[in-house]
């Protein structure tokens, strides 16, 4: 099976990913009395591959030291000596880390010399934040119906029994 965006390339990893329109498996000829016709499977993966990107965003916030590298990167650019100054780990431990999080998206490196300066990746970060937005508007949702439903009960007087 093969991954296709809308211009026919597959997607690179690490970068802001187009809109995957199919997957195309072999196509397979099948009968229905006595015609033929073409099954093609298409189906709709842009959300299945962001889900991918979103289950290794979040596996990499699961570690407290990982989100302290991020929440030190929301004030700017940092290289791993400066990352490792607060931890008490060795700096290849705390280049392990930075790997996971640059694998997850979110975070990018670039070149300065002989420096390598880490900064939030914006793409992964928005990427999370709208997964979220999207729960928060289904709790919203549930809410607002909830909030309907009572508002329609009778209010029970006080001494009455069921």
């Amino acid at each position: 099976m093969q991954l296709a965006t809308a211009n026919g390339t597959a997607p690179e990893r690490g970068r802001e990913h187009p809109q995957i329109t199919d997957i195309r498996p072999n196509l397979a000829t099948h009968s229905l009395d006595g015609a033929k016709f073409c099954l093609t499977i298409n189906i709709h993966l842009y959300k299945l591959y962001v889900m991918h990107d979103l289950d290794a965003a979040f596996s990499a916030l699961a570690d407290p030291t990982r989100r302290a590298i991020l929440g030190r990167l929301a004030k700017g650019e940092a290289t791993v000596n400066e990352l490792a100054e607060p931890f008490e780990m060795t700096q290849p431990a705390i280049s392990q880390h930075l790997k996971v999080l640059e694998d997850a998206g979110l975070i990018v490196r670039r070149v300065d010399g002989t420096k390598r300066p880490r900064r939030l990746a914006m793409a992964g970060i928005e990427a999370m934040d709208q997964w979220l937005a999207m729960l928060r508007k289904a709790l919203e949702t549930n809410y607002d119906r909830l909030d309907e439903v009572l508002a329609g009960m009778e209010p029970r007087k006080k001494g009455k029994e069921r």
